[in-house]
This record gives structure tokens, sequence and C-alpha cells, in this order.
């Protein structure tokens, strides 16, 4: 069998086919492959190992490719311009990935719905990643302007060095390459097995996204042809009449590639299968990835592919309670449990996990373990579930007591809160009694560089020109406090801060670890009209700390001059006034008692423009005289012609 692959193989790499120019041209993978095998002569050996091996899985290990289980592929999209047309959006780079999701999950509603007996769901879904290569969090698009005019089908795209873009890790991530590809290609690929540095799919700019500016290949198929090269897929009208054709027995044998969309068009004896994506045919004729296609993906990703950094999720029907729902991944390793005591009107739960990835959104200077899942519930809610999460050894890192006091967190928004959980190290699980919501889990030690804080809600309220902050804790774990900050975003009038600078302006005592609800506040005074961002600097015992998220206020400039009553009122022996002018001018406010007799000046010269308050002490009203007894006293402020007087009650 080997020496007849081994010939099989080389001839289908090292021969053409007698077809028009625009055939040869859509996809380059053939041509690449070829400049490879040149380059490199072990690699057709190399391919004729990988089949193989692939047909005695698939021949001998059924179970192994059979699940309900969806793999999660990460996409790094590399835009490479050299024209700003070329610099395509991030919509349009969106839209491709809904195209490949479209396509892969024959998802009904949409193009790459087939109702065919050979047509397959593969489970296999992309998205863009979330993480890059150093542990930051990313969109999964880098954008690089190139000085060269035109890519080949020679790999240069994919490095910096000649004028494109390094991959990622490439055992990582799936590398896409959007580029100006020339010589009318629409895009090549790298079969599994190849150089790692220059693994990966590249795509002509106006091939790729939805709708993209050629047609007929304007919706994102070649893309979606070129990932099926990537995952081991050979073209449909591989080796023309001739067994084994593409390896794959549910694809009918087909003499030459299909143009346009003939649908019914026979040769080799039966009707082509034009609407397969690892044809030539137009865009909108696609619509199918066959049982067998799906089986060789399978063990392209498992097997051959096996370090990318793929996630699993399954969804599960919830029609009992008292009843163990299983999750688990392609192999058929359990990740997750979930047992409803009461399934209140939940429908389903879909649940995620991300094998070897850090949680999102983890503070900087704590740990957790490098596994995290994503609880969803759909139909409603109301439930009470227990559930048991399990992790790997190699996963738990760095931590002093390895898993012995691993427990349970949950976020909410940006912030993470402990919910607690009791270890099995012997089968490294934690399992959660009387859970009530889903989301976001990850799995720390709450002794051992915990995440310290869950903030329930952070707000501000506006009072004249203070802010008054208040935030709500659910859990607190080693925590020494809070700092707060303020930053000028733009100033209004008579504000020396500098604009866009964070300022240290307070600090409030934390509770250390506690999980009870404590509710704190702080007010900031005095303010000078502007915008103004505050955060909380949540700090650890040990120094770490975490951010919260950022609430804005808005001290608007005065419109008009007012003074306000006194507070408090009655007052002994001070009260604060406050007044505000929409313009600087000159201001003088006094105080008189109930007969007209003045006490004191509080104010006499040039104020800027908006509110300003101040401090009147009944124990020394003016010089040299005595503390004022018990009464009715008056303040009246004069302005530019303004005037307003107000009674204030002294009351010992």
């Amino acid at each position: 069998m080997q020496r007849a692959l081994y010939f099989l193989i080389a001839v289908l790499f090292l021969s053409s086919f007698n077809l028009t120019l625009s055939q040869t041209l859509r996809c380059g993978t053939t041509d690449y492959m070829e400049q490879m095998m040149l380059q490199n002569p072990s690699w057709e050996e190399k391919l004729v190992g990988m089949e193989e091996q692939t047909q005695t899985i698939i021949q001998q290990n059924p179970s192994f490719l059979s699940t309900e289980t969806i793999t999660v592929i990460p996409v790094v999209v590399h835009v490479v311009y050299h024209t700003e047309e070329e610099n395509i959006s991030d919509p349009m780079i969106y839209s491709q990935i809904d195209v490949l999701n479209e396509d892969y999950r024959k998802m009904p509603g949409t193009n790459g719905w087939n109702n065919n007996p050979v047509g397959a769901d593969t489970k296999y879904e992309f998205r863009m990643a979330t993480v890059d290569p150093d542990g930051n969090p990313t969109d999964g698009i880098t954008r690089t302007h190139t000085e060269k005019i035109v890519f080949g089908v020679d790999n240069t795209v994919k490095f910096n060095a000649s004028g494109g873009h390094d991959a990622w890790p490439t055992n990582k991530y799936l590398n896409i390459w959007v580029c100006n590809l020339g010589d009318g290609y629409k895009g090549y690929s790298q079969f599994p097995g190849g150089d790692p540095a220059t693994d990966g799919v590249v795509i002509l700019y106006t091939a790729f996204g939805r709708p993209s500016s050629l047609p007929p290949y304007n919706y994102g198929r070649t893309t979606t042809h070129e990932i099926g090269h990537w995952l081991y897929l050979y073209h449909t009208f591989w080796n023309g009449c001739d067994p084994p054709g593409d390896f794959c027995s549910d694809t009918p044998y087909e003499s030459e590639p299909n143009l346009g969309c003939p649908v019914g068009h026979i040769s080799c004896g039966s009707i082509d299968m034009v609407e397969n994506y690892m044809d030539y045919t137009d865009d909108i004729c696609k619509n199918i990835f066959t049982n067998d296609q799906d089986n060789r993906m399978d063990v392209a990703v498992n097997v051959f592919r096996n370090e990318l950094l793929v996630s699993y999720k399954e969804t599960k029907k919830i029609d009992s309670t008292g009843v163990t729902y299983g999750f688990t991944d392609v192999n058929g390793n359990i990740y997750a449990l979930l047992n409803f005591l009461d399934a209140g009107t939940v429908d389903s739960v879909t649940v995620e996990v991300w094998p070897d990835y850090y949680p999102p959104g983890q503070p900087e200077n704590t740990k957790a373990v490098k596994r995290f899942f994503d609880f969803n519930s759909h139909g409603g809610d109301g439930f009470v579930a227990t559930l048991k999460v399990f992790y790997k050894d190699s996963e738990v890192i760095g931590f002093e007591n390895g898993d012995a006091n691993l427990q349970l967190y949950m976020r909410n928004g940006s912030n993470w809160m402990l919910m607690g959980g009791i270890v099995d190290t012997t089968e490294n699980s934690i399992v959660l009694s009387n859970v009530s919501q889903f989301g976001i889990w990850a799995i720390g030690d709450p002794d051992d560089d915990p995440i310290p804080v869950e903030l329930t809600s952070f707000t501000a309220s506006l009072k004249i020109n203070s802010v008054t902050l208040n935030w709500i804790t659910a859990t607190e774990i080693n925590n020494y406090g809070f700092g707060i900050e303020r930053k000028l975003v733009n100033s209004s009038s008579g504000n020396n801060e500098e604009e866009s600078k964070w300022y240290k302006t307070g600090f409030v005592p934390g509770h250390g670890t506690t999980t009870e609800q404590h509710t704190y506040s702080f007010t900031d005074d005095k303010l000078f009209p502007g915008s103004y961002d505050y955060r909380l600097r949540i700090i650890d015992f040990d120094g770490a700390f975490d951010y919260s998220n950022i609430v804005n206020v808005e001290i608007k400039l005065a419109s008009q001059y007012s003074l306000n009553q006194n507070y408090p009122n009655p007052f002994n022996p001070t009260t604060k006034i406050t007044y505000q002018i929409p313009g600087k001018g000159h201001v003088i406010l006094k105080v008189f008692d109930i007969l007209g007799n003045e006490i004191a000046t509080l104010v006499n010269g040039i104020e800027d423009a908006g509110v300003h308050e101040i401090i009147f002490d009944a124990s020394y009203p003016a010089d040299g005289r005595q503390s004022l007894s018990s009464g009715i006293y008056f303040y009246t402020i004069f302005a530019d012609g303004y005037t307003k007087t107000n009674k204030m009650i002294l009351l010992k």
C-alpha cells in the first residue's frame, strides 16, 4: 500500500490537468505543495505516512471520530496591505468568520445548510483569538503596511523580513494572511505536517469576507475551501476518474474541476457534487462537506494538529432533575458534570472548556489554574444545581500547595467572586453545590496569590461640585483596601490638573478576607467644572492589585448665579455655604444678624466661574468678637449686580 500511495501522491502533486487558465488559478495549493515537494523531497514520504495513518484511524477507530462535542479553533488574521483598499475592515473580517461557522456547522437558514444525506455538520467552529502569544488580550487581528505590491505562492507574506508578517505560533493558532496575491490566485494553504513557520492559509483580499469585491467568489467560500486543505482535504476532482480520488468514498469522482454552478453535471459515470466546498464552483453554489471529509478533518485536528489551543463545548437538553449530565471533549474525557436539584425554566445548558488557557481578565500578580469554563443556560433561570469540573495536573502551575486547596471562582462582569467548592486531588476535580447562576468559572487557591475582590457595583453621584463614589463587594480575599484614583478627561475652567493623568485622591480600608457583603463610600469635593473618570485600585495585603471598571461624571460650568441653602441648618458651630457664578467676577459674601448688623465678611475678591463653598464658623465670626449666640442670621451674596439673601439658624 505504501508504494502505491507514494506514487499516487507524487503524481497528483507533480502533474496538472488540461484546464483553462482561470480554472488552474483559483486555488494555489497544488502549485504551492509542488514547490514544497521540490524543495524538500522527504515531504512526499511524510504525506504517504500521514495518509496511511489516516486510513487506519478512520477504519479501525470510528468511535474516536463520533462525537457531539464542538471544537472551537482560534484564528488570527494578518492583514498585509500596500494600499488602503487592501487594508480590509474589521467588519469584513468578522463576516468571514461568520461564513466559516455557517459552512462548517451546516447552519440552518444560511447558505451553509444542505439536506444531502452525506452532508456533515463538522462540529468545527472558528473564533477570533482573544489572547496573543504573550498572554495579552487581543482582537485576533494584526495589520502590517508593506512596500511589496504583490505576493506570490511562495510564503513571502508569512515573514516580516520579506514584507509580510511572522506567524503566531502555528501549533496554537490558525494563521490566515490576507494580502494582494498575484498571477490570478485566490488563495493557497499548507497541508498538515509542513514547516511550522509557514503553516496556515493565504487569501486574496478581494476574495475575503462577505460580500467582497470579486464575484462570483465574493461570499467567503475561498477561505472555506483553503481551510479545507489546511484540515487535510483534497480537491474533489483529485486524480480525475481514477481511484482513490480524494480519499473520500462519499464524494463522487470528477474528471475535472467544475466552474459556475452546473448542477446535475455528469462525469466519471456519476453526477458531480458541484456543491462541495472543495470544487471550483461559484461561492453561491457551494454548501457541503461530506461525512468522510469530516472524518479527515477530525484526524487532522486531533492527530496532526493536536497542539492547537482549541476549546470544546457541548450542549445538553435538561429534561430531568436528579440526573447527572456529562460534558466531554472529542476524546471522550469528561470536563464537567451537572446535576439539577431544581431546573427552574432551563431548557438546555452549554458548557465550554478552555484547556491550557488562563482565565480572561485574570488580575496581575495572581494565580489561577490554566483552564477555565463557561456555563450558559438557555430558556430561563431559577435553577439550583451541583456542578463538578475537572482539571489536569499539568495545568496546576506555581501553587505552593499544588492542588490541595483549590476552589472555584466565578466571573461577574470585570470582577471575580470566590464561590468555594471541595477539591478531590485524586480525580482532579472540584464539586460545588447550590449553584444558582452560571458564567465563566476559574480555579484558584484563596491562600496563594488569589484573585482579590468581587465588586457587585461601583457607581458615582454628583451634588454641585462634589462626587460621591459608592461600591459594594460580595466577597473579599486578602483585601488591604481601595485606592481612589481620579483622571481629568477635559476641563471647563480653573483646573490645574493635567488631563488624562490619574491622580490618587484617597484611600478606604478593606475588610481582609470575608464572604459577607460590604458597602463603601468616598466623597471627592471642591472640584472644578469638567469631565472626570474615577476608578478603584483594589490592593492586596502583599501589594498585588487590580482595577475596577471606570465611572465618569461631568461637573458642568455654572449657567447662572445662585446661592444655596447652608448645610447643616440649624447648625452648631459650623455650616457650609455654597454658591455658583457663571463667569469670572467680583464676589462679596457677608453674614448679618437679625437687626442687620454685619457679623462677618466671608468672601471679598475675584472668583472663577463655577461652584464655590466656604465654611462659616460661629465661634469666630469676626476679628476680636465673641462667639455668636443662638438665633437667626442671614447671609447675602453680591456678584456683578446679582444679590440674594438666605436665612440660617444657629442652635447651641
